[in-house]
């Protein structure tokens, strides 16, 4: 009994899958309506001059094509060009630079009047204290 009521819900369920996609399928009219509905404000771009430019026309046409040594065709990559020469300095030419001096010592710590005189704990809180004296 229960192996055939679980039948007839998976049969049951399969039947409203199908008859949701034949509904939805058989309807193809509401897209095409709401794409024209979209296109119903639609006004023209203001253009100054509609001619056609005849000097950018002619200029793109005289264009010349000129190659980077790549081809876009192959996977590897051309040579690099050759390094350019490194000047080796003559013995001569070498200055030795000047010393820099020291760096001044760090500055002494400050000076303050207080006096450590121990830790202790609040009872409403979790951390230490430290106590000092003047």
């Amino acid at each position: 009994m229960k192996k055939k009521t679980s039948k007839m819900g998976t049969l049951a369920v399969l039947l409203l899958v199908a008859g949701i996609a034949l509904y939805y399928e058989g309807y193809p009219v509401a897209q095409s309506a709401r794409a024209t509905a979209s296109a119903a404000p639609y006004k023209p771009m203001g253009v100054e001059n509609p001619q056609i430019h005849w000097d950018r026309l002619a200029e793109a046409q005289q264009t010349e094509y000129k190659t980077t040594g790549r081809d876009i065709f192959n996977w590897h990559l051309p040579p690099p060009p050759p390094p350019p020469p490194i000047h080796v300095p003559e013995p001569e030419e070498v200055k030795v630079p000047d010393p820099l001096p020291p760096p001044p010592p760090p500055p002494p710590p400050p000076k303050l009047p207080l006096k450590f005189f121990g830790y202790g704990a609040a009872p409403n809180s979790s951390g230490r204290r430290a106590f000092l004296t003047d």
